[in-house]
């Protein structure tokens, strides 16, 4: 019954909820990485979970790193 109705019934919303949380990720990265210009600024101050993703994959390149930090 599980398995059959509730997940079916609740795709939608977590479909949503991973949107919206997506958006907002990036929002907040966009801030951080122009404040410090990607750097993570004075003492890491502004190094935020996405931008340091973003650090791990296109400035030290690894690229494994990142997959599994994400």
């Amino acid at each position: 019954m599980f398995r059959h109705i509730t997940i079916p019934l609740l795709t939608p919303i977590v479909f949503f909820n991973l949107i919206l949380q997506t958006i907002g990720s990036f929002q907040v990265f966009t801030q951080a990485h122009v404040i410090s210009g990607g750097t993570g600024g004075p003492v890491d101050s502004t190094l935020f979970y996405t931008l340091y993703i973003y650090q791990q994959a296109f400035v030290n390149f690894d690229m494994g790193y990142a997959s599994a930090l994400a």
